[in-house]
């Protein structure tokens, strides 16, 4: 009697409330080809997952600030005081989750090892191989920016790796898992990068996502989810596509043009995951949910014809065509077909940054979206950046003037500084026209963690510094506001608050 080979796929990229999505595809399509897949979740022996939104404390103001500081003085130390936090809050090691691990590699006696993982994780990572290495295990590593060159390399010295995998693999995961425990013909295979410097043939996306699996979850620890909810995507990639900062479009599962699943899949899957799993709420993970406009609307339409009661969440941009599906009717009709939260990239208030970004939007249809979204009851998110090349003393003044406006309308705020990532456009402008970015000094590139170290001086200045004061004051006020949850809306609190 044949014995299925075994497949044990590590999740590191793990939320306390909803499954990978990722992981869910390969587990399918493993088990389409006959494997005998076991599922780790750390969460499910004890790490924490992503923290939930809070409402923002004095302590958290002064987090920001520090976070934020562009003094000459803090400039120096920052970057090593960054490295440290990002150790110590997501880096270290959980020591309950390696030898849970090493029980598990035990008991599950695989063939082979599956690791899905972010930059962060480095560490737990190496010693996750390491254990697999003394089992004999080959180690199969992939995770969403596994796409850059230098990365790779950086990460080929792991103990016992038999490869990384830098592209979408639905329909060559098996492939890849069976090279792997032969031990032979990676290097055949497009996408997949060996510990040897060897590489197979660049990778194509994947053309139709109609024929994707629907994703298998059952191995989730759903036992231990405040709430049951539903990972969907609609397509891949961005209808837009030419913000020169964005590395989500550069990432595995963004890179290539804007590829839709169709609607019929899409409501298709929301039943049949509703029916498994006994939920009716949904994140969407698209980049941009309005990608696709008759899958959007069709969403609208018939989310609650496929899941009865229940309600969703989503990532939009609000772009500039002359139907982008997000007029006030459109939100209202969203509204009543149980969408919660939106979520999307303002960035600045000023719209030369804007147009420097390529964003592709207008500040005054943002602030109009906002305002449209939260008097239909959805509530809002917003994206912002400090420290973007060229940005100016004026251009937070902008942003200022726009939060005075419409931040009544905003629920809550993620700032973030400015980061460069690998091949992404502005890499590439910076590159060929550095003139373009008077005052941005690159100092040396992470490569491990796809990052560089840079020096912006403009964001030195007494000028610049007291503006962004008042920006960071602004944000910490609407982030110490109230959720619409707490405050009588009928959306659950758990739904509003997720992600």
């Amino acid at each position: 009697m044949h014995t299925p080979q075994r497949a044990l796929v590590v999740d590191l990229c793990q939320s306390s409330r909803i499954p990978n999505i990722a992981v869910g595809y390969l587990v399918a399509g493993l088990r389409e080809h006959g494997f005998d897949v076991g599922v780790f979740s750390p969460f499910s022996v004890g790490a924490r997952g992503f923290s939930r939104e809070t409402i923002d404390t004095p302590f958290s103001h002064i987090k920001r600030r520090i976070h934020f500081s562009s003094h000459p003085a803090m400039v120096r130390v920052h970057d090593t005081l960054h490295s440290m936090w990002r150790f110590y809050d997501r880096g270290r090691p959980n020591p309950q989750v390696l030898e849970s691990f090493h029980e598990t590699l035990r008991e599950n006696d695989p063939d082979v090892v599956m690791i899905s993982a972010y930059l962060h994780h480095y560490p737990t990572v190496q010693r996750m191989a390491e254990a697999a290495r003394q089992s004999n295990v080959p180690v199969i590593l992939g995770g969403p920016a596994f796409n850059a060159p230098n990365t790779i390399d950086a990460w080929r010295d792991l103990p016992g790796l038999a490869a990384i995998v830098g592209r979408e693999i639905e329909f060559s995961i098996a492939d890849i898992a069976r090279s792997a425990i032969n031990r032979n013909g990676l290097e055949r295979i497009p996408g997949v990068h060996l510990p040897d410097v060897r590489s197979g043939p660049p990778a194509s996306p994947i053309s139709d996502l109609s024929k994707l699996p629907i994703p298998d979850y059952q191995d989730f620890p759903w036992e231990k989810y405040e709430h049951r909810i539903l990972p969907v995507m609609t397509g891949r990639g961005c209808q837009w596509g030419k913000c020169v900062f964005c590395s989500d479009v550069k990432s595995v599962n963004g890179t290539g043009p804007f590829r839709s699943r169709g609607l019929d899949g899409v409501l298709n899957e929301l039943r049949t995951l509703g029916e498994r799993h006994g939920a009716n709420s949904t994140f969407f993970v698209d980049i941009k949910l309005n990608s696709d406009l008759v899958v959007w609307r069709g969403l609208i339409k018939e989310y609650q014809n496929c899941l009865p009661g229940g309600e969703w969440v989503g990532v939009v941009h609000v772009d500039r065509r002359p139907d982008n599906g997000l007029t006030k009717a459109d939100l209202s009709a969203a509204r009543k077909a149980g969408m919660v939260r939106v979520s999307c990239g303002l960035e600045s208030g000023s719209q030369r940054l804007n147009d420097r970004m390529a964003k592709g939007t207008t500040v005054q249809h943002l602030g109009e979206f906002f305002e449209n979204a939260h008097s239909e009851g959805i509530s809002t998110r917003a994206t912002m950046m400090l420290g973007f090349p060229g940005e100016q003393p004026e251009d937070i003044h902008s942003t200022l003037d726009f939060l005075d406006t419409y931040g009544t309308h905003i629920d809550r705020i993620n700032l973030s500084r400015f980061s460069l990532s690998p091949g992404t456009e502005l890499e590439r402008q910076l590159e060929l026209k550095p003139e373009r970015y008077v005052g941005l000094t690159p100092l040396s590139w992470d490569h491990r963690n796809a990052q560089v170290r840079y020096r912006y001086e403009p964001s030195m200045t007494r000028e610049y510094r007291k503006a962004k004061s008042r920006l960071l004051k602004a944000v910490h006020e609407i982030n110490s506001q109230t959720l619409p949850s707490e405050a009588g809306w009928r959306a659950p609190h758990f739904l509003i608050q997720m992600l």
